[in-house]
């Protein structure tokens, strides 16, 4: 019994100084993502949430359309969602005023 109650102490402390150093999410900040697989994303900090952030990967031009042409909204955003569980992973590079500024 003791066994497991030092591996739970253990596995405690991990997670206390993974939340210690985890980066903590704020629109307009530049990011990139290493996950464990090695995968990378990165770009802008685009809607951040208790549960989740998500960093815009990709911006398109909406094609023009008869359904398109007369809305505000001209651009397609690419987004990839962040999960806080993986937050630790996740590193700060810089961040920027407005939308407008990059």
């Amino acid at each position: 019994m003791s066994n497991s109650t030092s591996s739970s102490k253990k596995s405690s402390n991990s997670l206390e100084s993974q939340s210690q150093t985890e980066y903590i999410p704020k629109i307009n900040d530049y990011v990139i993502w290493t996950r464990s697989t090695g995968f990378i994303d990165q770009g802008w900090v685009y809607f951040v949430d208790e549960d989740y952030f998500t960093i815009e990967v990709g911006v398109k031009q909406k094609p023009h359309c008869e359904y398109s042409r007369n809305t505000l909204h001209c651009n397609e955003h690419t987004l990839v969602l962040c999960h806080n569980i993986y937050w630790n992973q996740v590193q700060y590079i810089r961040s920027r005023k407005s939308i407008y500024e990059d």
